[in-house]
């Protein structure tokens, strides 16, 4: 394999995931030293959120440095397109320390087979047993009061309103869905590290908005007929 281009997407690439694992190992050395510096300081000298933070934090402690170097090696290929990118990255960290030999194998395929971010993702869910399980909250049991029922619908739908007046409203000057748009488009440029998972976001949003859009169509429907 050759030498990595410099001022290319892989170099990026490459660079971006080299820096977070040094702003991780760079946390814990603060941590362990008498004068550790706070987390906004080292957010603020990283230039990161705090989700990045957490993410490197946990980087640092899964990779040795030569594991690092295997991992960005297999970033370039017969492109200019990195196999890899810090996204992928993020997704592989969800593998437990003690199963490495199942991590190198997912970023191993993930390399060779270009695997996307989404099939990165899927893969390790599928790997890790977890692609079928619930997570987060229980489903609410339904109420036998269709008042109740009503009201709760109105009041999610209030929620939802209210977001997109405080944030898309076209009388907010810095919150109108065109600055919003005009925001990510520049967070979607090809030479932004984050592009590609906020693409995926993007895609995610559009689909649950069209589902949204049936769903609030079938509910005004059977309510005006209720009003007729």
């Amino acid at each position: 394999m050759g030498k990595v281009k410099p001022h290319s997407k892989v170099s990026d690439a490459v660079n971006s995931i080299k820096r977070n694992y040094e702003f991780g190992r760079k946390i814990w050395k603060t941590r362990d030293s008498r004068h550790p510096l706070d987390k906004a300081s080292l957010m603020a000298e990283f230039g990161v959120n705090l989700n990045t933070y957490y993410k490197s934090m946990d980087f640092a402690k899964k990779y040795s440095p030569a594991e690092v170097e295997e991992l960005c090696g297999l970033c370039q290929g017969d492109d200019d397109q990195p196999r890899l990118t810090w996204v992928h990255v993020i997704h592989l960290l969800s593998v437990p320390l003690d199963k490495k030999t199942l991590r190198n194998k997912l970023q191993w395929r993930a390399a060779a087979e270009k695997w996307s971010v989404r099939t990165l993702a899927a893969n390790v869910k599928s790997a890790l047993g977890t692609s079928g399980k619930r997570t987060g909250r229980r489903s609410r049991p339904r109420s036998k009061d269709p008042t109740v029922e009503l009201q709760l619908f109105f009041r999610h739908c209030d929620t939802w309103l209210k977001y997109f007046q405080n944030v898309c409203a076209d009388q907010k000057p810095n919150g109108t869905i065109k600055g919003l748009l005009r925001e990510l488009q520049d967070i979607t440029h090809p030479n932004n590290a984050t592009s590609e998972r906020v693409r995926c976001q993007i895609k995610d949003t559009v689909n649950h908005l069209a589902q949204m859009q049936s769903a609030v169509a079938q509910a005004q429907e059977r309510l005006m007929v209720m009003l007729d």
